[in-house]
């Protein structure tokens, strides 16, 4: 018989959102699920934000698929925020910054003059976005080598590398258990040393198709899907589902959730 003496800890953690180029299917059927299962955590694993107007690479037409990109990319996230909020209102949030969300802080080093305008993520969600849950967001800023987040057993990172080895790569520099994304791929890698199992993963995007357009047509290793991880909280012992969703849908214990 199983045993359900430990107290089960949930946390969903959201790969890569890339407003104003959400994937609408997608986040409501992770609404849904985290409705159903009333997850303690919500991790974002980074580049919630694109911020391509104001990024090296705008050097096209690309950003004018989006009137005021940043400032709907801002009321897209905040609304994001406040769904969560409504549907699980005692969890934790926590915002992974990724390279896509620093564009805003680049901006500001290079306009200095902003200084506490444009690097207040939190502050420009709540002014352009109406965000009522921005005091409950953990902003995490992961830059230097003695920095971490950590949930149960588990490790979290916005990501660094994006080969088709992506997960089995941060397994070996971390030398631990690691959730990333950055990537868009959905991976998972395992390493055993001594008794002691280490575990990577890798868990896909939330963007849509519009926001793949510097793809040109052309396969990629990108998948849509979140990860679900379910850890006790006196052992810290954990299991990471890895949930691809398709056409809006995906499976876990027998229901559907989604279109």
């Amino acid at each position: 018989m199983p045993k359900k003496k430990d107290k089960i800890i949930g946390t969903v953690v959201w790969g890569d959102n890339h407003s104003p180029f959400m994937h609408k299917a997608s986040h409501e059927a992770i609404y849904q699920f985290s409705k159903a299962k009333k997850p303690q955590h919500h991790v974002h694993i980074g580049d919630c934000l694109d911020l391509y107007a104001i990024s090296q690479w705008a050097k096209d037409d690309y950003t004018g698929q989006v009137e005021q990109p940043i400032k709907i990319a801002l009321k897209q996230l905040a609304e994001h925020f406040n769904t969560i909020g409504k549907i699980n209102p005692k969890a934790e949030l926590h915002w992974i910054l990724g390279n896509h969300d620093d564009r805003l802080s680049k901006f500001t080093r290079k306009n200095p003059a902003w200084v506490g305008i444009t690097d207040d993520i939190l502050g420009l969600m709540e002014y352009y976005g109406k965000c009522k849950v921005a005091d409950r967001i953990n902003i995490i800023d992961i830059r230097l080598p003695t920095d971490d987040f950590q949930i149960g057993k588990m490790h979290f990172c916005h990501g660094y590398y994006t080969s088709k080895y992506a997960a089995a790569k941060h397994v070996e520099e971390f030398e631990g258990n690691i959730t990333h994304g950055h990537c868009h791929t959905m991976q998972m890698y395992s390493k055993g040393c001594k008794g002691m199992p280490r575990a990577g993963f890798s868990v896909g995007h939330l963007m849509d198709d519009s926001g793949m357009e510097y793809v040109k047509g052309k396969p990629t290793r990108a998948v849509r899907g979140f990860g679900y991880m379910e850890h006790i909280e006196t052992s810290g012992m954990f299991t990471m589902h890895l949930l691809p969703i398709v056409d809006g849908q995906f499976i876990f214990d027998g229901s559907v959730y989604g279109e």
